[in-house]
C-alpha cells in the first residue's frame, strides 16, 4: 500500500499492515529506523532530503530533515566514525525507510 504522509512524502507498507476499510490513517516513521546516507541508496523506496539541523547527542546525532516534497522528519543516526562520512546541517542526503518500520497508529 502506498501512503502519502503530511508534506507529500510517499512511502510503501505491506498491504496486510493497512487495516481493511481505512481510507486515511495516522502513521509514524520511527526516527531510529530512517536510514540516512550522503550516497544514493539505490533503492526505489529511497527519497532525498536536506539536513536542516543537527543535534549532537554523544554516540548519536539527531538530524532534522526536510524532504524535497516538504515533509519534515527527524532521524536518529549513529555518530560518524572513521568508516562513515559525517552528515551535517545543510547537507543533501538520501534517506530510506522500510515498510515494516512504518507504524500504523490509528484512523485519521
Amino acid at each position: 500500500v502506498r501512503l502519502r504522509v503530511e508534506g507529500g512524502l510517499e512511502v510503501e507498507i505491506p498491504a496486510e499492515r493497512w487495516p481493511a476499510g481505512w481510507a486515511r490513517g495516522v502513521v509514524s516513521l520511527r526516527p531510529e529506523k530512517i536510514l540516512v546516507s550522503k550516497q544514493p541508496l539505490g533503492d526505489a523506496a529511497s527519497f532525498t532530503a536536506r539536513v536542516t539541523d543537527e543535534l549532537f547527542q554523544g554516540a548519536l546525532d539527531r538530524l532534522h530533515l526536510q524532504t524535497d516534497s516538504g515533509t519534515r522528519l527527524t532521524a536518529v543516526v549513529a555518530n560518524e566514525s572513521a568508516l562513515r562520512e559525517a552528515i551535517h546541517a545543510g547537507d543533501a542526503v538520501w534517506c530510506g525507510v522500510h515498510g515494516d518500520d512504518v507504524a500504523v497508529v490509528g484512523p485519521a
